[in-house]
């Protein structure tokens, strides 16, 4: 179980597949640890997108950001 609520998005994406917003977040995890490590840029860009859809929140994104930018 997640250690926060869910945002809007998870909690939606969740209602629209009908699974539980751990669901969301366990395929998440899976995703992250299994995708190749790409360029930073790309991923920002990529992150961005996901932030314009709705899917991630500002703050979401910003930290994801912010990591990514540490690690240059």
């Amino acid at each position: 179980m997640p250690q926060h609520e869910p945002t809007l998005a998870v909690a939606e994406m969740a209602r629209v597949l009908s699974v539980s917003p751990d669901s969301i977040y366990r395929w998440a995890r899976f995703r992250s640890a299994a995708a190749p490590v790409a360029d930073p840029i790309a991923q920002i860009e990529r992150l961005a997108e996901l932030r314009d859809k709705g899917i991630l929140s500002e703050n979401e994104f910003q930290a994801q950001k912010t990591q990514l930018l540490s690690n240059l």
